[in-house]
């Protein structure tokens, strides 16, 4: 990469300047992205739902020693983002830094956003200033507190967090980063790669950081008319912008923000039901019993079918049990719940379904989806939740 500067018709030839040189090291590089969020918002998704530097360094307590995160973000929508800064001089410093923060992101998963807010309140030693206030502060748009708190705490609950490694030189390894998480397994929902070069004069100094490669784990559920499709594991390997378009970005962006909605909204009979937590693109798990695990809640788009629905699959501890019970009381679930299905799968496992045929593209429409979706969901849980519970007594 070259780089020119045109300063009063005189042109100057930048020179790339190597890390570890007039003190850019790692900390350098950590302070640099912290107090410059601009390098870290590259792509259209950015644009819409910005990252937001809150501390640098945050004491993360692991089962033996306390480790620290580099930078801990939060997007503008209240999902937390984690960044750690390593200049890759060899091939252990690689692993090393992947592992970090795969580590990272578990020691934050399952904490409550009083506890984080604690965290990074010590941290900069100011007790005055929440995570929303700031967000808010450095955020041009309109942030809604108890959104944005809903959805960081969800996002805690389930690990669900944007990872981003920054260093030099990072583009030339996206195949080994690949390989080593392919190998550990790892289940992440956004991982990108961010390269910052150094280009300097005698006079000035110019950082540039390249849109950054994007590496995406998640599963996603498709639903089709009389049937429910096998989980698919979808990885995904690209340069952010060179397949997505900004109306999918958009359209990513809008879909969370429903979920959001329908999260914050729904309000189940039973106190002791969890709240849905967010599962992937388009759809929410809703928590329940160990024979099926969750109750999923979801919207597709299926060629020129379109609806919203809910299932649940019998594959946990004492499913095919609590599937046949089901069938047995079918005649008073119908009455109960219209239009309620059932079918085996390929696989031989029992499933209960529901859905509704509507344009989910079509936004005039989004009103009667949510409230679809809060009185269906409601509706079965009532339903269905004396039968577990008594299924539960019996088996003591």
């Amino acid at each position: 990469m070259k780089a020119i500067s045109i300063k009063n018709n005189h042109y100057e030839t930048l020179a790339s300047t190597a890390f570890y040189t007039e003190g850019m090291n790692e900390s350098w590089l950590q302070e640099t992205l912290f107090n410059s969020p601009d390098l870290l918002n590259q792509t259209s998704r950015d644009s819409l739902d910005p990252i937001i530097p809150l501390c640098r360094e945050l004491p993360l307590r692991g089962s033996t020693s306390t480790v620290f995160l580099d930078i801990l973000a939060v997007r503008a929508s209240g999902r937390p983002v984690l960044i750690e800064c390593k200049l890759w001089k060899n091939p252990q410093s690689r692993r090393e830094v992947i592992g970090q923060i795969l580590e990272y992101g578990a020691l934050l998963q399952g904490q409550s956003y009083s506890d984080v807010d604690a965290q990074v309140r010590a941290t900069v030693k100011n007790t005055d200033i929440t995570i929303w206030q700031e967000a808010k502060r450095q955020c041009d748009s309109t942030i809604d507190e108890a959104r944005f708190v809903d959805h960081f705490t969800n996002c805690l609950l389930d690990g669900s967090f944007d990872l981003i490694l920054a260093g030099d030189g990072i583009r030339s390894d996206v195949k080994s980063v690949i390989t080593f998480l392919e190998r550990r397994q790892s289940q992440i929902n956004s991982l990108h790669l961010l390269e910052v070069t150094v280009f300097g004069s005698d006079e000035e100094r110019l950082v540039v950081a390249q849109a950054p490669i994007q590496i995406m784990s998640q599963k996603f559920v498709q639903v089709a008319s009389g049937e429910i499709a096998e989980s698919l594991e979808i990885l995904e390997n690209q340069e952010s912008g060179s397949k997505k378009s900004r109306q999918d970005e958009e359209t990513n962006i809008r879909n969370r923000q429903f979920w959001d909605k329908f999260i914050t909204q729904v309000q189940f009979s039973h106190d002791d039901q969890d709240k849905p937590r967010h599962g992937g693109r388009n759809w929410v798990k809703i928590p329940y019993y160990p024979q099926v695990n969750w109750i999923t809640a979801y919207r597709i788009k299926d060629g020129n079918r379109s609806r919203v629905g809910l299932f649940m699959t019998f594959n946990g501890p004492g499913g095919d049990e609590a599937y046949t019970q089901l069938l047995d009381q079918w005649e008073g679930l119908v009455s109960e719940i219209p239009n309620l299905g059932h079918q085996v799968s390929k696989d031989g496992i029992g499933e209960i379904f529901i859905f509704e045929l509507v344009d989910i593209t079509d936004a005039s429409t989004e009103a009667f989806q949510l409230e679809w979706l809060i009185k269906t969901s409601v509706k079965l849980t009532d339903t269905l939740t004396p039968i577990f519970e008594a299924m539960g007594r019996a088996d003591v």
